[in-house]
């Protein structure tokens, strides 16, 4: 630790909620062996009447009860500030948070710790430790975030176990509102095998030109100008409403993520889960598309209603599909299987369809033909049940499946994802 001008560099630390429960259990075992010797000892001045043990006895009770008191102590006349806090970060990427500290009085604080909420339970979590400080002081540190989510950081809490660690004295302080967003994190994808790309690489193909004269689009809703020609009759019956033929000059592209938020699909809790792990290639499939310049839109139920972002490859649209990955929550509902047959009406036409399916083969064939009816191209990502239940089952590379009806790749827990639909 340097200090210069009242500048204070803390190193990087993580501590988890594991960390603190055995810190707590050593407090009170310590807080145990102390009574148990300061008794002992007594007994033994009392019984062999040996005036030193006394003096040791009283030593060791003056210590304790300085140990109890100045915890408390030590946080009189501390007030705390964020100075550098970002409003976005990535999952694994270290950040730097700053705070300014400003002790009322002369005599130096000892052994401060800064507790956030900075995950997603409503416990506070140590971000920072102060070995000393006096006055006013602005002090750094590194934050490395282990959870994806938007953490809303409302007040702040000091904490002190000096000088022994017998007893935990706190202060909570009101502190400005700040969110964190905590984008997920992603893989450079090798392949994106799109609509109108046989070889699975999005690389090199030029931006969708549509109404031209040359290969088939997609469909897309009646218009008034459109000419009747290119009605599809057969779609219009199914669908119960008008469209149209839609034609491209080049290999036209378009992607749309479908997103499995039903928690009783998903497998594994945590970044090893098969929730986070369909947000990071959900996520490497956004990146990978944006740099392509391929329409990228989202799909997902939430609160029994359908969330459509609009596929677009603008940097606004960009974004706002990064911070929903960010946002969403796996919760209880229905299945993908389920609110896609409920609500065909609200389900874009045309282009490749990222489909998630956590049941596995029994409902393949059903999200494959949900698609095709939309006259879209099923893309389907599954994840092997049996490596998420038997954690000594590691694959390294994800199974590629093709068949008429589609591409399904078979994702097993510790694949590497960088190659994912390769060809």
């Amino acid at each position: 630790m340097s200090e210069r001008a009242g500048r204070i560099r803390v190193g990087r630390i993580r501590l988890g909620r594991i960390c603190v429960n055995r810190i707590c259990m050593n407090q009170a075992r310590a807080v145990v062996i102390l009574a148990g010797w300061i008794g002992i000892t007594a007994l033994v001045a009392w019984q062999r009447e040996v005036h030193l043990l006394w003096g040791i006895v009283i030593l060791l009770l003056l210590a304790g009860s300085i140990a109890t008191v100045l915890p408390t102590l030590q946080l009189l006349s501390v007030r705390v500030r964020r100075l550098h806090f970002p409003h976005t970060a990535a999952l694994g990427e270290p950040q730097q948070l700053g705070y300014e500290m400003h002790i009322g009085s002369r005599l130096p604080r000892f052994g401060i710790e800064i507790h956030e909420r900075l995950g997603s339970s409503h416990e506070f979590s140590l971000t920072a430790f102060i070995p000393r400080c006096r006055g006013r002081q602005q002090l750094f540190f590194v934050w490395t975030p282990q959870l994806r989510g938007c953490w809303q950081l409302a007040e702040l809490r000091l904490e002190s176990r000096y000088p022994l660690g017998l007893r935990r004295s706190y202060r909570t302080l009101d502190a400005t509102p700040h969110e964190i967003v905590v984008y997920p994190d992603c893989v450079p994808l090798r392949w994106l095998p799109l609509h109108g790309d046989a070889h699975g690489s999005a690389a090199h193909n030029p931006a969708p030109q549509r109404d031209g004269h040359g290969e088939f689009f997609g469909l897309k809703p009646y218009t008034p100008g459109d000419e009747a020609r290119r009605v599809h009759w057969h779609a219009s019956a199914r669908l119960g409403a008008l469209v149209t033929r839609e034609y491209e000059r080049h290999a036209g592209q378009q992607l749309w993520i479908v997103l499995e938020l039903a928690a009783t699909s998903h497998l594994g809790a945590g970044t090893d889960g098969t929730c986070e792990q369909m947000i990071r290639v959900a996520h490497s499939a956004i990146v990978k598309a944006h740099s392509e310049g391929i329409p990228v839109g989202m799909l997902y139920r939430v609160a029994d209603a359908i969330k459509s972002l609009p596929a677009a490859t603008d940097r606004s649209t960009y974004q706002h599909l990064r911070d929903t990955l960010a946002r969403v929550q796996a919760h209880a509902q229905l299945p993908i299987h389920g609110w896609l047959q409920r609500c065909r009406e609200q389900l874009p036409l045309g282009g490749t369809w990222l489909i998630f399916n956590l049941a596995g083969e029994s409902q393949r064939a059903m999200l494959q033909d949900a698609a095709r009816e939309h006259a879209a191209t099923p893309l389907l990502v599954e994840f092997d049940a049996q490596s998420y239940t038997r954690h000594h089952d590691l694959a390294t590379q994800p199974a590629t499946l093709r068949s008429a009806q589609g591409m399904v790749s078979i994702v097993a827990r510790g694949a590497d994802l960088s190659g994912l639909f390769r060809p």
